[in-house]
């Protein structure tokens, strides 16, 4: 889940700043910095909605990239790709123990430093300047602003400081020119009504977050840049357009001559001398942005890449062939590798003895495909740090070509998705549930497959009330049974 976030928060992030790049002549500032809030949504969602065939984590070289990340950190052995018609292999099948120390921990944990070492250095610095502003304002009256203002000299620049409360600090310079002290009430007030003081912190989160990511980084910047000019395009419109000279100069007097620290939450008038020159630029220019069929249509269709490619999950693709029949993977638990492969060689088996019976009777029917649904671990409580008996219900489909009615009779259920027939693995027994044995041996944790039972089995065999009375459900009286005959025989199971 990690590495999609990452991938596809980072595709999204560099297809916004390329048509940032190409647009940004024909957005208006306001328009340019609410698309923002797309980016900003996916940097925050460290999950997808769905899985969808044209995520970009179904492109081949992400899926590549992303095998390949999985194979090298988590050290997990690969299960054989084919199996004996007759069953599963008995030998046992080593996958890394979750327990032990793997490189994708390792870079978890860092990353976990990383962005509480940030998360803390951005409280800091806020809650040092909120401290530094409210030992050292004073209170003006100002009729015409709807938020507290106050006069400080700890700041180079008017600003828009805090979330609740918010409020406006002003300079003693800006006090001295009625006419500058208007502009600047009129921009601050305009940095409230957008909620940047809200946007700054979310964006802070997002630095955070996403540290190690030099894109996200560098989005931060131009997105503070679109607020900016963004709030000089509205506060224009608010003052009026005869206002633009004036305003300009506002801003070249109030320009801040000391950088001001990204990571607090303030919205400056005017805080990078550099960026100063574009932001008048704009501010004298008379004509206004205009939206063409063209800008609209280009940013209806970033906006539908944007859900469909970056905010869905790939599908599993079809990665087990056995034998003639390809089994694809169609649920999303994370499960041991041992654990799946075992289960596309019981389902294998399956499919081959139902396929060999009906040719026999020379009944018409064929499977043609095959989906693991589920491998739903079932909590036993049989396990130490060591060993343990976990038991998986296996759910599965089984696309048929022919008639059913006779296999429905036999106590078989089906389903019927997009005009095909599907068997399910609910049967006149009920559902299969597959049991193993985990050992841990030094680094590695052994998995093997020790039995099969069902519903019924499990109801039946396991529910007797003795058994229930010491062990509390089924479950645990099937996995202890498994667990304490394997102990009698250990040569059996032990590596």
């Amino acid at each position: 889940m990690m590495l999609t976030w990452i991938i596809s928060s980072s595709v999204l992030l560099a297809g916004f700043l390329v048509l940032r790049h190409i647009l940004t002549a024909a957005m208006s500032r306001r328009l340019q910095y609410a698309l923002w809030a797309i980016v900003l949504l996916r940097l925050l969602l460290p999950f997808s909605f769905g899985e969808t065939g044209f995520s970009v984590m179904n492109v081949p070289p992400v899926q590549m990239l992303t095998a390949g990340i999985d194979s090298s950190f988590d050290g997990i052995t690969s299960l054989a790709s084919s199996q004996q018609e007759t069953g599963p292999s008995l030998s046992p099948q080593p996958i890394s123990s979750p327990d032990q120390i793997t490189p994708t921990r390792v870079l978890f944990y860092f990353w976990l430093a990383g962005t509480l070492g940030i998360g803390a250095y951005f409280a800091a610095v806020n809650l040092h300047f909120a401290l530094r502003l409210r030992r050292s304002r004073q209170a003006v009256k100002c009729k015409q602003a709807r938020l507290p203002v106050y006069k400080t000299d700890a700041i180079g620049s008017p600003c828009l400081f805090g979330l609740f409360p918010s409020a406006i600090y002003v300079t003693s310079e800006a006090l001295e020119d009625p006419t500058v002290f208007r502009h600047v009430i009129a921009h601050e007030t305009t940095h409230f009504l957008h909620g940047d003081a809200f946007w700054s912190l979310l964006r802070g989160i997002c630095v955070a977050l996403h540290w190690y990511n030099p894109l996200v980084w560098w989005a931060a910047v131009l997105s503070h840049r679109d607020s900016e000019t963004a709030c000089d395009e509205a506060t224009l419109q608010r003052l009026g357009q005869e206002e633009r000279a004036a305003y300009g100069r506002t801003l070249i007097r109030m320009a801040c001559q000391k950088s001001v620290n990204p990571f607090i939450l303030s919205a400056p008038l005017a805080d990078n001398r550099q960026f100063l020159r574009e932001r008048i630029a704009r501010v004298v220019q008379k004509g206004k942005n205009k939206i063409t069929r063209g800008t609209v249509l280009a940013l209806l269709l970033f906006v539908l890449m944007a859900a469909g490619c970056t905010f869905t999950g790939g599908r599993t693709a079809s990665i087990s062939s056995k034998g003639d029949i390809v089994i694809e993977h169609a649920f999303s638990d994370q499960v041991p590798d041992a654990v799946v492969s075992w289960s596309e060689d019981f389902l294998a088996e399956k499919i081959h003895a139902l396929n060999q019976s009906w040719s026999e009777h020379k009944d018409n029917r064929l499977i043609t495909e095959a989906k693991i649904t589920g491998l739903t671990p079932i909590p036993t409580g049989v396990a130490s740090l060591n060993d343990g008996v976990e038991i998986y219900r296996l759910e599965y489909r089984l696309c048929v070509e022919g008639n059913l009615d006779s296999l429905l009779v036999g106590g078989m259920s089906s389903e019927r998705i997009h005009g095909k027939n599907w068997l399910t693995e609910w049967g006149s027994t009920g559902q299969p549930y597959l049991l193993f044995y985990r050992k841990t041996t030094g680094t590695e944790t052994i998995y093997q497959w020790v039995n099969t039972t069902d519903t019924d089995s499990l109801m039946f065999d396991y529910s007797k009330p003795e058994l229930l009375s010491r062990y509390g459900n089924c479950y645990t009286a099937a996995a202890m049974s498994c667990y304490n005959q394997l102990h009698s025989k250990s040569s059996d199971f032990v590596p």
